[in-house]
């Protein structure tokens, strides 16, 4: 047995030798990209189904609507500069992102930005389909930030690469999300009689996410309409 068991097992107890079990290094990288994927399409079927859950929308109480849409604006003007500095680290047009990792104080930014709009969002009463819509996309957000950190201690090169971008693809899942939920809640607040409400995250164009006015399309700049 080797030098480096120190408590040898017996019979049924005994341990497989070393060399059936794969180095850590290589299935780890793997295991965060099959839970990050299954992640990130969970929660994109979970806001399509509760945007698809009913057409009413948000409540038609006015003071609702408007609690939401404050609350809304609030996390938007959060997480639009987070956007804006991952497009530097994870560009939206599909190329290739940088294998050199962000400071780590601007992933826990991203990180806590995320969070605060989950939480902001999540303070609201009632259950509403608009509001969970939001709060997932806002949770997707931070799945990236979490994906981006862990990329940075992947050795291989190939595996860190295919991290990245699957940290870029839930970002972009995140932004069409919002931008769905965004325009219903549009909608209601036209509806509730408190004119519009865009808070839109800037989303790149070709992304396929809904314009402040609900029709998708392509944006050609990273600049919201208020």
């Amino acid at each position: 047995m080797p030098a480096d068991h120190r408590t040898p097992l017996t019979g049924e107890d005994q341990a497989p030798p070393p060399e059936e079990f794969p180095e850590p290094s290589r299935t780890t990288p793997l295991t965060w990209w099959l839970t990050i994927g299954a992640m990130a399409v969970v929660m994109a079927l979970i806001a399509a189904l509760v945007l698809s859950s009913g057409e009413e929308g948000p409540t038609a109480d006015p003071g609702a609507v408007d609690a939401l849409a404050e609350a809304a604006q609030a996390a938007h003007d959060d997480l639009a500069p987070v956007l804006a500095e991952m497009e530097e680290w994870l560009p939206a047009d599909g190329s290739h992102p940088s294998l050199e990792p962000a400071q780590a104080s601007a992933v826990h930014g991203w990180r806590t930005a995320a969070h605060g709009a989950v939480a902001g969002l999540a303070a609201g009463e009632g259950a509403d389909p608009v509001r969970a819509a939001l709060i997932s996309s806002a949770s997707l957000l931070v799945v990236v930030a979490d994906t981006y950190s862990k990329a940075a201690l992947v050795e291989d090169e190939d595996l860190r690469m295919d991290l990245l971008h699957v940290a870029m693809d839930v970002r972009n899942e995140a932004v069409v999300g919002w931008s769905a939920a965004a325009s219903h809640l549009d909608e209601a607040a036209l509806a509730a009689g408190l004119g519009h409400v865009h808070v839109h995250l800037p989303a790149p164009e070709g992304l396929g996410a809904l314009e402040p006015d609900g029709t998708a399309g392509a944006r050609s700049g990273h600049e919201d309409r208020h």
